[in-house]
């Protein structure tokens, strides 16, 4: 399992300290092995929908199965990324 949660504060306010960038999802994959997991913390929905694992083509077809994690308590989102198929038991 690899997981990415690594922020600094600038003005108050929390910030990703490595994009989520399709050299960042290289580097990372790189060192995934099948039956593995990465899990990166996002700062919100937004930051998650524009990380190349859902929105660089190249990098999404690398993974076969993303979930997205979140709760009413805090704005942060969490994925978990995997390259093979897999349903929400096999990283619960």
């Amino acid at each position: 399992m690899i997981i990415d949660n690594l922020f600094i504060e600038k003005d108050g306010e929390s910030v990703l300290v490595v994009k989520a960038n399709h050299k960042w999802f290289a580097m990372m994959l790189k060192h995934l092995v099948q039956d593995s997991v990465i899990v990166r913390n996002f700062i919100n929905k937004e930051e998650l929908l524009k990380s190349a694992g859902l929105a660089h083509a190249s990098t999404r077809k690398k993974l076969d199965s993303i979930f997205q994690f979140n709760n009413c308590l805090n704005e942060s989102f969490v994925a978990a990324y995997l390259k093979k198929n897999s349903d929400e038991q096999a990283i619960a």
